[in-house]
């Protein structure tokens, strides 16, 4: 994956570099060098991002539901809830 496929991954799915860090559990400075070109961006990391952008690009946010005023990023998720909740 190249940089630039890597940061156009990055928006399809919605995730800021600090967001994927986060959730790699590395720090921000790695997802960075990937995005710099600096270093390479491991295979199986590549993979699993390319699925999430192809099942973002397959099933993208339907904007019928919105409630006025809100944007995506302000909605409460039910898995999050779920999760919160146990």
């Amino acid at each position: 994956m190249t940089p630039t496929e890597y940061s156009e991954c990055l928006n399809l799915i919605g995730w800021t570099q600090r967001g994927l860090a986060e959730r790699l559990g590395v720090h921000e400075t790695r997802t960075r060098r990937w995005a710099s070109g600096k270093y390479s961006i491991p295979a199986n990391v590549a993979a699993w991002l390319d699925r999430l952008a192809a099942a973002h690009t397959k099933h993208p946010l339907p904007n019928e539901w919105r409630p006025e005023n809100k944007s995506p990023m302000t909605q409460n998720s039910s898995c999050i809830e779920t999760q919160t909740a146990s």
